[in-house]
Order: C-alpha cells, then sequence, then structure tokens
C-alpha cells in the first residue's frame, strides 16, 4: 500500500529539492490523491499534499498554501489520522512566519511547540527546527541554539542530510545573530553538503534570512549552482521579505 503513489512523490520532491518547477508533476499527482487515499496510505497522501503547499508556498502563493494544508488537517481530524496534525500545524506556523502572523506563530509556540531540550523525541524533529525558527524570530538565537543542539548527535550519526543542511543553515543564523563567526563553518557545512546533492530550495527556503550571510561568505564551491541558489534565494526573499526577522 505504501507504493500507491510513491515514486511519482518521491522524484517529485527530488525535482523541488533541486530547484525545478514540479508545477507539472504535481498537476499530474493530484488526481491520484483518490486512489492513494483508496489504495494506499495516509503517509503518502500526507507527503504528497505536503509537497503541494511546499511548492505554492516556494512560488509566493501564501494563501493558497495554508488551504491546502487547513484542508489536509481537517480531513486527517475527521478520519482520526491524528498522528500527522503536529506536524501540519507546524508546517502551517512556517506559512505564519513567512507571512508576518505574529500572534499564531505565538499562539503555536506557546500550545504546541515541543519545547523540552532534555528529552528529545527525534520523530518531532520537524517541530524543533520549526521552534527553533520561532525563537529566531522573537529575536532569541541562545533559545534556537539550545533546541538544536540535541539534534546534532541523531543528524551524526544517521546521515540525516537534508535535516542536517537545514540544522546548520538555523544554527549559522543564531550564531551570525549573535556576533559568534562560527556562523561560517556551519553555513559552510550546509552548502557543502547542498551543492554535494545539487539541492536548491533546502536552502533558499531560508530566503531573507540567509541572504546576508551568503552575500558575506567567501565559499569555494560550484559557481554554477551558488548563481542559482543565489537566484531562488533572492526571489524567496522578495517573496517574503521579513521571513525570522
Amino acid at each position: 500500500r505504501d507504493g500507491v503513489g510513491l515514486p511519482d512523490c518521491a522524484i517529485a520532491e527530488s525535482k523541488f529539492e533541486k530547484g525545478e518547477d514540479i508545477t507539472a508533476r504535481m498537476l499530474a499527482l493530484m488526481p491520484r490523491l483518490g486512489e492513494i487515499q483508496r489504495d494506499g496510505t495516509p503517509d503518502i497522501e500526507f507527503a504528497a499534499v505536503g509537497l503541494l503547499a511546499r511548492s505554492q508556498l516556494a512560488a509566493g502563493h501564501s494563501q493558497d498554501a495554508r488551504r491546502t494544508l487547513e484542508s489536509l488537517r481537517q480531513r486527517f481530524a475527521e478520519s482520526g489520522q491524528s498522528r500527522f496534525l503536529p506536524n501540519i500545524d507546524a508546517m502551517l506556523c512556517r506559512v505564519d512566519l513567512r507571512t508576518g502572523d505574529t500572534d499564531a506563530v505565538d499562539s503555536w509556540y506557546r500550545e504546541k511547540a515541543p519545547r523540552d531540550p532534555f528529552s528529545i523525541n527525534i520523530m518531532k524533529r520537524y517541530q524543533y527546527l520549526t521552534q527553533a525558527m520561532v525563537e529566531l524570530a522573537d529575536g532569541k538565537p541562545g533559545a534556537a541554539m539550545l533546541t538544536l543542539s540535541p539534534l546534532e548527535a541523531y543528524i551524526q550519526n544517521c546521515g540525516r542530510h537534508i535535516d542536517g543542511i537545514h540544522l546548520n543553515i538555523l544554527a549559522a543564523i543564531a550564531l551570525y545573530r549573535s556576533r559568534d563567526e562560527a556562523w561560517r563553518q556551519r553555513l559552510i557545512g550546509a552548502l557543502n553538503a547542498a551543492a554535494e546533492y545539487h539541492f536548491i530550495r533546502t536552502v533558499s527556503v531560508y530566503g531573507a534570512a540567509v541572504l546576508p550571510l551568503l552575500e558575506k561568505l567567501d565559499w569555494s564551491g560550484s559557481a554554477r549552482w551558488k548563481k542559482q541558489l543565489m537566484d531562488d534565494v533572492r526571489l524567496q526573499a522578495a517573496y517574503y521579505p521579513r521571513f525570522l526577522e
């Protein structure tokens, strides 16, 4: 059952991370949702609809992304698929961070963020990363580093490359705002890993928050990849100029 829709979803996500336009792939994947719901699993449905929301957000359509996620949340809540709801709520928080809805962000942080660095739950890593984003937006880089640090060993030992890129970028932003020059090594680590796998959106998703760091960093990697990355970072910064401000 897990195989229903899996190849199309996986290929689309790979193309998305590499900065490609996946509109046509998503248009082909969405009509298969009925088949996935009937013959597949909610895990693949969550992956497919979540990818649609991410692609909408990357295109600057934040309200469309919110409606997509709210519709999925309502369906899962009504069908008793409660294990997906915390991550959907974290995704909605990331939309709110981009659109500047500080009340909704604060509400998620108070009521739904894990906020327990001494009892790490790896299955909540998406929520921990979201929590660190909120703390950066609240002007608390030290709190963000405390949230991120328990994830380090897991990410390194298990070779979680995408999680590692996100963690290093968030750590770089936190260190940069703390005036700690260690931000350079963190960002270099993220760029080296992203360039190795040709990932673009894994970095560019941070837009305005990571742009000043990239402009100050002397990185010796692929100039062609760096140009593609910077183009997409500046596009995201234009869509969401106050993200993590």
